[in-house]
């Protein structure tokens, strides 16, 4: 985009970066662009009521696609008279700068959840920095969330200058934790914002469909966020597959771009999975959240940032057919087959809401009031 602006504003772009050169400014680049662009979004929206959600995904993380998927219909659930804009984390810091201009008072602004505020995908961290300096003095809530800094010089900085951007914004901005730890960590690094706790948002839906199941399906991760060994798995799905006779390996990874328009297709396909087993095994957080979704009993491992453990205990432990398991410390393949024939006849029950998601409603119906 950048590259576009330079090429169809050559002698302004070169007036601007002399002017950032001499000054040392840093050059607020989507600032500029947007004076020099016409909005994509209609006027008329500015006399509607609004909620904006901001950096949702377009990779192919199906685990954020359901998160994105359950943000929309808990807020159509609740909300049926407002109108809901979605913007791509690719978009965000460019139309940040248009919806400002349409955002009245009633509106209210959404950062998506998921697993992200931290250095490990720093492109969400940033765009979720640029809506709060951007947006500054609007409402601003944070869908249910995971703390996932981590320890190198590099992450501490990123963490410093979140902590001053979300300071800033204290009056305006509330975290969502999603899990006990989460929360412990948000409490420690960004006292100043109002912090609340809730499960992860995907635990709203219910997926589940009457199909005959057979077999087990793996869902397991191959990324930096993996635990169990490879030895381990291998030798795992040696002895399964010698027992049984469908043993599938899935991930709720796939390797193609998935947008609003295909992400319902996608999700279904990946659900279809689950319905289709009789027995899950993941180490992934919505591999696990998919599970309670379709009814499909599951054996759950950790993730290096044990944001998978923390939502089995703070959320899943009482589920009879969710069980955990510590691959890192008491790994057996026979506890696991035990655990198989326990678990495998009949259904997880739906996730039990109560007053769960509470604090997250109340959180909005402040604002809109307001």
């Amino acid at each position: 985009m950048k590259e576009a602006f330079k090429k169809k504003y050559p002698t302004f772009f070169n007036i601007i970066k002399k002017v950032n050169n001499y000054f040392k400014i840093k050059w607020n680049y989507y600032c500029i662009l947007h004076r020099f662009m016409k909005s994509p979004y209609s006027k008329s929206l500015r006399t509607k009521k609004k909620f904006i959600i901001f950096g949702t995904p377009t990779h192919g993380n199906l685990g954020d696609q359901a998160i994105v998927k359950a943000e929309e219909e808990f807020l159509k659930q609740h909300y049926p008279e407002y109108t809901i804009i979605e913007v791509p984390v690719y978009k965000t810091s460019l139309d940040v700068y248009f919806l400002r201009n349409i955002f009245r008072k009633g509106d209210l602004i959404f950062l998506h959840g998921g697993g992200n505020i931290g250095d490990l995908y720093l492109s969400n961290e940033i765009a979720r920095r640029k809506v709060l300096q951007v947006m500054k003095g609007r409402p601003i809530i944070q869908f249910p969330q995971s703390y996932t800094f981590t320890s190198s010089k590099a992450a501490r900085q990123e963490r410093k200058m979140s902590q001053k951007i979300y300071s800033s914004s204290k009056n305006n901005f509330t975290l969502i934790a999603r899990e006990t730890k989460s929360l412990d960590l948000f409490r420690k690094y960004f006292p100043d914002n109002r912090i609340l706790y809730t499960p992860d948002i995907v635990l709203i839906l219910n997926e589940r469909k009457k199909i005959e199941r057979k077999g087990i399906l793996l869902c397991l991760r191959s990324d930096s966020e993996k635990v169990i060994s490879e030895e381990n798995q291998s030798l795992m799905i040696d002895c399964l597959k010698e027992i049984y006779d469908e043993v599938n390996l899935t991930d709720t990874m796939v390797e193609f771009t998935v947008d609003k328009k295909t992400r319902d297709i996608e999700l279904e396909k990946k659900w279809d999975e689950y319905r289709r087993s009789k027995v899950v095994i993941t180490d992934r957080l919505h591999g696990m959240v998919f599970a309670i979704l379709t009814g499909t009993p599951c054996i759950v491992f950790d993730n290096y940032n044990s944001k998978v453990k923390n939502t089995y205990y703070d959320w899943l432990s009482d589920y009879e057919k969710i069980k955990f398991v510590d691959v890192l410390n008491d790994f057996s393949v026979n506890r696991i087959l035990e655990i198989i024939n326990e678990i495998k006849d009949g259904l997880v029950p739906p996730f039990t809401m109560k007053d769960k998601y509470s604090p997250l409603l109340d959180e909005i119906n402040k604002h809109l009031i307001n």
